[in-house]
């Protein structure tokens, strides 16, 4: 533990009260370094969360292979300076080859594709703007209001 000390009482031995008051500032900063900590993790956690769920997503609609590796940054939005989670997404373009652009879009978020030739062997780069967990998980939800095979049957009617 680091004692400080003004100059002029450089000399003074410290009192017991001294030393206790130091160690409760010392304690003080700890646990606020620890709630700082669990902040993070609990942030680091749903940015998981997020994670998963968009892989998962990406496997069910175009194969368990498909994705070869996702990684996220945090970034800020250019003019709100709301931080954004920004996901880049590889995905083997074998996946995609013959498959109209309208259909690569996934519902869950809007995506915006880099233009890289759907050429059988190559990798794709998908990148996801998530502004807010709330916002996510509100998609989300509306996504799951479906029935299973419902969104197909609704595609083929028209609707």
């Amino acid at each position: 533990m680091i004692r400080t000390r003004h100059s002029a009482d450089i000399n003074k031995p410290f009192t017991l009260l001294e030393d206790r008051h130091e160690a409760c500032t010392m304690m003080y900063h700890v646990i606020g370094l620890l709630l700082v900590l669990n902040v993070i993790n609990t942030y680091a956690s749903i940015v998981n969360e997020i994670d998963l769920k968009l892989i998962d997503l990406y496997k069910k609609q175009y194969g368990e292979h498909s994705i070869v590796k996702v990684y996220h940054r945090n970034k800020k939005h250019y003019a709100t300076k709301e931080p954004l989670v920004h996901y880049e997404i590889l995905v083997v373009a074998e996946a995609f080859y013959g498959v109209p652009m309208a259909d690569r879009m996934l519902a869950v978020r809007e995506m915006a594709i880099n233009n890289v030739p759907s050429i059988p062997g190559t990798l794709t780069v998908f990148t996801c703007y998530v502004p807010t967990f709330e916002e996510w998980r509100i998609e989300n939800n509306k996504e799951q209001q479906f029935e299973v095979g419902e969104v197909d049957r609704l595609q083929a009617n028209g609707k």
